[in-house]
């Protein structure tokens, strides 16, 4: 049983970064953040807030998920 739901979390860990992969790249191509210094600090500070957006989500997601089943 608690197998299972270290299961849940990793799956939906691997779901959830997917987009995020793609989403980086994306950031990666728009931001070009090699340039200058005023760009690396718009893509680390876009990144940072990228990830608790998706963090906030991928916790509210499992708990939506457990409190269904």
């Amino acid at each position: 049983m608690f197998m299972l739901a270290n299961l849940d979390v990793i799956a939906l860990a691997l779901i959830v970064a997917v987009p995020f992969y793609f989403l980086n790249r994306y950031l990666l191509k728009k931001i070009r953040p090699s340039e200058t210094g005023k760009r690396l600090a718009l893509y680390f500070i876009s990144v940072l807030i990228l990830a608790l957006l998706y963090s906030i989500a991928s916790v509210l997601i499992m708990v939506w998920i457990k409190h269904r089943g």
